[in-house]
């Protein structure tokens, strides 16, 4: 049965920050409510106004996001369809996260 999965990406320290992202997942819920998975991301031990600390954010960011969302191996989501909706969700939280922490560096970054 396909349930929505609710997920939260929080950013603690100087920002506050909280990213949520349904998608549709298979799931077992018997309850038939979205089942929130949340993360606190901290940044009070970075200075975001330095490359070093906005690559440490990226990278707590995108480690994050691939934990909320799940695998994006075909082996490890069990199915094609799960994993294309796992990378999805990767992909929305993460640029949803960049967008809200409103970080010049984060943006040049993320942008590639």
């Amino acid at each position: 049965m396909n349930k929505a999965i609710v997920r939260k990406v929080f950013v603690s320290g100087s920002m506050a920050l909280l990213l949520s992202q349904a998608v549709a997942a298979l799931a077992s819920n018997p309850a038939g409510t979205p089942e929130p998975v949340s993360i606190r991301v901290s940044v009070a031990d970075l200075n975001l106004q330095s490359a070093e600390g906005v690559d440490t954010l990226y990278w707590r960011l995108k480690s994050a996001a691939n934990t909320a969302c799940g695998s994006m191996t075909l082996r490890e989501a069990g199915s094609l369809r799960q994993a294309s909706l796992n990378k999805q969700c990767y992909e929305d939280l993460l640029d949803k996260a960049v967008k809200e922490a409103n970080n010049k560096l984060l943006d040049e970054i993320h942008a590639g």
